[in-house]
């Protein structure tokens, strides 16, 4: 009965010998398999990088497409606003007053500034004759000297009224009259900045 079992243990142990050297066997193949396809595995890794380059690629000149479609828009915008606002101008300028859609209260404030310092290093030291600060409206109104159309634009003559320390003003007392209105009992009454200007 022993000998029957050791038997019997022997063709086990021979058998799970035999299944063994199968799964080595399986797996030297596969490991040659896989040795010889690795660099098909590289190949691959190539072309999965150089497809995320082109994909980056592609969406970086999408975006900049995007953005210069937005600038071509952005542009004629402009120019369209450009337009209406020289169109608007026309007949300000026929009027000799200054067009405040070309030339906007920022930009005169600049230029009246500019000529202020100019004139304080200047040695006979004139000065603007109206206050900026004071009356910036009757440099929108009577300012415009000349206009010009060249092939760059409008150019626009602009006269400065300068005082000296000599120059001699007229000074005039100011009447707030009241305004009758429509409806009974009703006046508008206008407030100065003082008495006399």
């Amino acid at each position: 009965m022993v000998s029957k079992e050791l038997s019997t243990l022997e063709t086990v142990q021979n058998e799970m010998i035999k299944i063994q050297n199968e799964n080595w066997k399986v797996i030297d193949e596969q490991f040659e398999t896989f040795s010889n396809n690795i660099h098909r595995l590289r190949d691959c890794t190539q072309v999965l990088y150089s497809r995320q380059q082109i994909n980056f690629n592609l969406d970086s000149i999408s975006s900049l497409l995007a953005l210069a479609y937005t600038n071509v828009k952005s542009y004629r915008s402009a120019l369209y606003a450009f337009r209406m606002n020289l169109l608007t101008a026309i007949p300000t300028i026929l009027k000799r007053q200054l067009p405040m859609s070309l030339v906007s209260k920022e930009s005169l404030n600049l230029i009246l500034e500019t000529i202020a310092m100019e004139q304080a290093m200047e040695p006979d030291r004139l000065s603007l004759a109206i206050p900026l600060e004071a009356i910036l409206s009757y440099y929108e109104s009577q300012l415009l000297k000349d206009a010009i159309s060249t092939p760059e634009g409008l150019l626009l003559t602009l006269s400065m009224p300068l005082a000296s320390s000599q120059t001699v003003y007229t000074v005039y007392r100011a009447h707030s009259i009241p305004m009758p209105q429509p409806e009974e009992g009703v006046a508008i009454r206008w407030k100065t900045e003082a008495d006399y200007i």
